[in-house]
């Protein structure tokens, strides 16, 4: 649901994207959400306690500073009046990616006290977070026009309300 939220904020932000950047887009999402529980399974519980706190804490200021980065832009387009045109590159995809999917670092120490695979688990974590990405995605672009040139305010603000959610519960 962080990828969800993400690309429904980026597709009402951007929206021009184009599809072949959507898909680049959902497949970090999925491949991030996928690689993290797998990299928490692998890790294991000793480090558990010491990597969770420290994931929260980063995912909060990189999702925070992404986020008042949008708003400043927002306000920038404001201020003159003028629509931009902004772009959703391949590094902020990346960045984006990251910080939505380390909260699912927590996650693959759980993984163990299943009777499952750990490879199915992240393969459905990571195919459905790609799903729920191309969704979202859709979703922001189609309805961004309700919002006019707010848009890139909004994503602003979701990211910052998605890093606080992952700090405060993880």
């Amino acid at each position: 649901m962080d990828a969800f939220s993400v690309s429904l904020a980026i597709g009402a932000a951007y929206k021009e994207l184009k599809f072949s950047r959507s898909m680049f887009m959902a497949s970090m999402f999925g491949l991030f959400q996928a690689l993290m529980p797998l990299a928490g399974f692998f890790v294991g519980g000793f480090f558990s306690k010491y990597l969770q706190n420290a994931a929260n804490l980063l995912a909060f200021f990189i999702l925070s500073f992404l986020g008042v980065k949008m708003i400043y832009e927002a306000g920038k387009l404001l201020n003159t009046g003028r629509g931009g045109k902004v772009r959703a590159d391949m590094a902020a995809i990346i960045i984006l990616a990251f910080a939505a999917s380390i909260d699912a670092l927590a996650a693959g120490f759980t993984i163990t006290l299943f009777d499952t695979s750990v490879w199915f688990a992240v393969t459905v974590i990571g195919i459905i977070t790609f799903i729920l990405s191309i969704i979202g995605t859709e979703l922001g672009c189609r309805a961004g026009h309700l919002f006019e040139n707010k848009t890139e305010l909004a994503g602003g603000i979701i990211l910052i309300v998605l890093g606080i959610k992952i700090l405060i519960f993880g």
